[in-house]
C-alpha cells in the first residue's frame, strides 16, 4: 500500500499493525484504485473479500490504469492505493506500508507448447527466474 507522506501514516510504516487498523484506515481515506480488468486489481478485490470488507464501504475516487499516474497522485496527497512493491522507488515521494498478515502476493506463470523447441535465452530466463524464488 502506499500512502502520501503524511504524519497521520508515518506510524503504519514504522511499526505493524493489524487488520482491523487497516480496514478502519481504508474506511476513512480516499482510495485510489487500477481499472476493472487488471491483474493487481482482480488480487485487490480477493484480499478486500478475504478480509470482508466491501468496496462499496469505501471511498474510490478513482480507477486509473497508468501505475505512474496513481503513484503521481498518492504522492500529491489525493489519496491512497495498492501497487507492486516492485514498482515502488525512493523518488516516488511516497510512503510504502506493509500490510498485515494477508498478502497481495500474485503468482505468474509461464506458458509454451510442451513441442516447441525454446531458445537458450528464454532457457536462461526461466532457470533464472525458478533459481530467484526457489531461494526465498
Amino acid at each position: 500500500m502506499i500512502t502520501p507522506k503524511q504524519e497521520k501514516f508515518l506510524h503504519f510504516a514504522q511499526k505493524a499493525f493489524n487488520q482491523d487498523d487497516l480496514i478502519s484506515l481504508l474506511k476513512k481515506e480516499t482510495i485510489i484504485l487500477r481499472e476493472q480488468g487488471s491483474g493487481s486489481k482482480k488480487r485487490l478485490e480477493s484480499y478486500f473479500e478475504q478480509i470482508n470488507l466491501s468496496e462499496k464501504s469505501l471511498n474510490i475516487i478513482a480507477r486509473l490504469n497508468d501505475q505512474e499516474s496513481i503513484k503521481k497522485l498518492v504522492a500529491s496527497g489525493l489519496g491512497i492505493s495498492f501497487i507492486s512493491a516492485k514498482a515502488i522507488t525512493d523518488a516516488d515521494n511516497s510512503l510504502t506500508i506493509k500490510l498485515p498478515e494477508n498478502s497481495l502476493t500474485r503468482s505468474l506463470y509461464f506458458a509454451y507448447h510442451k513441442d516447441y523447441i525454446l531458445k537458450e535465452h528464454i532457457l536462461s530466463f526461466i532457470k533464472f527466474v525458478q533459481n530467484f524464488y526457489a531461494k526465498k
